[in-house]
């Protein structure tokens, strides 16, 4: 065999390796300007305003919602979504009190008399509850094929539950009462894994505030406080302040950089910063408060608390009893900081 062979398929894997890796970053970077397209100042004020109309009815938000969403996520599209509202009763039972189903044209009632029976044995939503503030995918419990699955066969498939992404939130001040956001595609979805999950995940937090107002378990009033202080975040910038609003009671800022595989300058630097550019903001404060304002991070945690409502996102996996996490989770968790199972 010739030298010159040896010489082709040497450059035949090393431009497949750079074409890959090319592919990799321009989707990285892709992913990354969209968000940061839902996260400036126009649309946030789009949601703050739609949020705050009361004559809109619950359909008519769900389609700002996916509109707004499809809109920014221009190449991702979801067919259906649900939203529950659930509590832990005084037994430790966990009821829903509210079910909201956007997009599936028939009565909730047979829905929820159909999904009854496998709320305790839903996989995906013992997962999500457990982890407030995670997005989790149906391929991240089941494994299989998946038109064999007892729960889709039984309840999934008489509503085109094909694909699943789902998140919880625990309420301000309430880790009792949660909010359920599940986003469906249908057997013909064929744009379902063009959608970077950590980014549906920060998407889906806007939202959740949203819902929270709507239904009066936030006030108008914090809420505009906090989208008006998340105005031209990043990714970067998101996981950072998500981070540091979620940290543990004394805990300093090095730990909190080194869980995100950061240096301490590259962390506090960042945060000051925003710190900063908040403050540039306070036209009402004055000027004793805005001096205050520049010796601490207090600033963050007044302007941003909301975050809280998604946890910390370096925190390992609490799988609940039976539960096991799948390849398909651990090929995202290379990607993001989803932490592993405990």
């Amino acid at each position: 065999m010739s030298v010159f062979y040896h010489i082709d398929r040497v450059l035949s894997c090393y431009c497949l390796a750079w074409a890959s890796f090319r592919s990799e970053r321009l989707r990285g970077t892709e992913f990354e300007v969209t968000l940061k397209n839902l996260f400036k100042a126009a649309s946030l004020k789009d949601i703050c305003t739609v949020t705050k109309n009361d004559d809109l009815d619950d359909a008519g938000f769900g389609h700002f919602q996916r509109d707004h969403l499809c809109k920014t996520f221009t190449k991702f599209s979801y067919d259906k979504c649900i939203l529950r509202f659930f509590e832990i009763d005084d037994e430790g039972e966990l009821q829903i009190c509210k079910s909201i189903y956007l997009g599936f044209g028939v009565d909730s009632g047979d829905i929820n008399a159909n999904y009854a029976p496998w709320m305790n044995s839903d996989e995906l939503l013992r997962l999500t509850l457990n982890n407030p503030g995670r997005l989790l995918s149906d391929t991240d419990v089941y494994e299989g094929v998946h038109s064999e699955r007892e729960i889709y066969v039984q309840y999934g498939s008489k509503y085109g539950i094909h694909h699943q992404y789902m998140v919880c939130f625990s309420f301000p001040e309430n880790d009792e009462s949660f909010l359920s956001i599940e986003y469906i595609g249908d057997v013909d979805n064929l744009v379902w894994d063009t959608i970077s999950p950590e980014d549906l995940e920060y998407a889906s937090f806007l939202f959740a505030m949203a819902w929270m107002v709507r239904y009066k378990r936030i006030g108008r009033r914090n809420f505009e406080k906090n989208i008006s202080a998340l105005s031209d975040m990043t990714l970067k910038k998101l996981q950072k302040l998500r981070r540091y609003i979620n940290r543990k009671p004394g805990e300093q800022l090095i730990r909190q950089a080194e869980s995100l595989g950061l240096k301490l300058r590259g962390y506090d630097d960042a945060l000051y910063t925003m710190r900063d550019a908040l403050n540039d903001h306070l036209v009402e404060a004055s000027k004793a408060e805005k001096m205050f304002a520049n010796q601490n991070l207090e600033l963050l945690d007044s302007c941003l608390y909301l975050l809280k409502i998604m946890n910390d996102q370096t925190r390992p996996i609490a799988c609940p009893a039976g539960t096991r996490l799948t390849p398909s989770f651990y090929v995202r968790k290379e990607n993001q900081h989803l932490g592993g199972p405990v």
